[in-house]
């Protein structure tokens, strides 16, 4: 079972409260305070090791019985309330291992925070991790009188804080320093997308904890333990808040559980219950009714292209999750072009894939939002098309658990689609892949090619019987 690494206990001793309201109004144009102010406590470790299996680097989503869901900038704006349109977070170029980067790194620190040079090596070597401890930025920050020039200071500070505790976290217990970049000229950071860098840290952090022998997850987990919460209510790993007032970020709306989150016995069942999950009991899109009144869907929302954190770029594909924006899914048709694709198998060796940049995907968002004209309102809120059901049981990975080895328990539904459209997607699996493999014995032997085209039609004629004309 995974750690999950959570240093929000970490804000209680720093808290956005107590910092003047020059700071504060500083501070409150990026959102970043409801970080601070409402990120969950407790993690659960059973839950997320349960949904990190069923991850999927490649495309960056959830493969479940009833189809493909993941973490959408649509979740992002109403759970974290943040940002997620915007100026993408700065993405540098330097080298963690170069000289220049690093010469460029203490002098930004410097201008930032009126940190020295000497102080920041001795504090970046430590770990190796190349950014500032926790306790020193409270330590220093907390302390400091915020007058003059010192106010802008404390609150690059505190942002640098809340991101390394509960943002864009690492196991290290470090907020990097190459975040400082983003908040120089405080005047434009309300300009930047804080929502889309963290979802795209997330993104890389559950790729590399879905690795084989990976111990640990980090990256934002009050965004990813929310998710859970507000798409999968019916697993009852939370408990909903009677104070919670629509004006406040989603992630209020819930009060995380602290019952078993470490039993192993709580990960088998919770595995159980993923694998016979049907689809009419997973909430695909939780903010339907939002979206005509207080928060309408963002265009950037269904953005096909890139996500990014400094150096970290990550897929970002809402075509394979249509449903959750409250359109019937269809087959994706959409493919990001890769440069190399070495993923690899564990947490050591995990590489990127690299994807060809033939344009800068969110700072020109509007050339690479779906158009309108691929997007079909579902009538029932679980909706796909046929060819969906047939390609998804080709190429996805919704069943993780053996049959034979769940002992007592009933074998789990093929998938959470209604019945006729399972048997038919079986089926016409089955039939073109027989078609294949007559074609290539026919090949083969040309004097019994009249005999099995005629077994082939024959599987035609399975497939175009009236049974299937309705098949819902």
């Amino acid at each position: 079972m995974l750690t999950v690494v959570n240093h929000r206990k970490k804000c209680n001793t720093w808290r956005f409260d107590q910092l003047g309201e020059v700071v504060k109004a500083k501070i409150k144009p990026t959102g970043l305070q409801n970080l601070a102010k409402y990120a969950y406590k407790t993690v659960d470790n059973a839950l997320i090791s349960a949904f990190v299996e069923r991850w999927h680097p490649e495309t960056n989503t959830f493969h479940l019985p009833g189809g493909e869901m993941t973490i959408t900038l649509d979740d992002v704006h109403h759970i974290l309330g943040l940002r997620v349109d915007g100026r993408v977070m700065m993405n540098d170029n330097f080298s963690e291992k170069g000289f220049e980067w690093y010469d460029e790194i203490v002098k930004h620190v410097s201008n930032s925070l009126g940190v020295d040079a000497e102080t920041f090596t001795t504090l970046a070597h430590f770990k190796k991790s190349y950014g500032l401890p926790l306790g020193y930025l409270e330590k220093t920050f907390d302390a400091t009188e915020a007058v003059g020039d010192n106010v802008d200071r404390v609150a690059r500070g505190y942002m640098q804080f809340i991101l390394g505790a509960v943002g864009i976290p690492d196991k290290s217990g470090m907020s990097h320093a190459k975040y400082i970049l983003n908040f120089a000229d405080l005047s434009t950071v309300e300009e930047i997308s804080w929502g889309s860098g963290i979802l795209a840290h997330l993104y890389r952090e559950l790729g590399v904890a879905s690795r084989i022998g990976s111990k640990t997850i980090s990256g934002c987990q009050t965004l990813l333990h929310a998710w859970i919460y507000e798409h999968f209510p019916m697993l009852k790993r939370a408990t909903f808040n009677e104070e919670y007032d629509e004006h406040l970020p989603r992630m209020c709306r819930w009060k995380p559980t602290e019952e078993n989150v470490k039993c192993p016995h709580t990960l088998v069942a919770l595995r159980n219950a993923l694998e016979d999950m049907r689809g009419e009991e997973i909430v695909w899109d939780p903010y339907r009714d939002l979206r005509s009144s207080s928060r309408p869907l963002q265009p950037v929302a269904l953005l096909h292209g890139l996500l990014s954190c400094h150096d970290i770029e990550e897929p970002y594909m809402p075509d394979r999750v249509l449903r959750q924006f409250g359109y019937v899914q269809t087959v994706p048709t959409r493919l990001l072009k890769m440069v190399s694709a070495p993923k690899g198998t564990k947490p050591s060796n995990y590489v990127p894939m690299e994807y060809n940049r033939a344009s800068d995907f969110f700072n020109e968002r509007q050339r690479h939002v779906i158009r309108e004209s691929e997007r079909q309102a579902v009538v029932e809120i679980s909706d796909c098309s046929d060819d969906y059901i047939a390609y998804y049981a080709d190429v996805g990975h919704p069943m993780l658990l053996n049959p034979d080895n769940r002992k007592g328990d009933k074998v789990p539904v093929a998938s959470s689609l209604p019945a006729k459209s399972v048997l038919y997607a079986a089926l016409l699996k089955m039939a073109n892949k027989a078609k294949k493999l007559g074609k290539i014995l026919a090949n083969c032997k040309g004097e019994n090619y009249i005999e099995i085209n005629e077994q082939l039609q024959n599987i035609d004629n399975i497939i175009d019987f009236p049974f299937f004309e309705n098949r819902e």
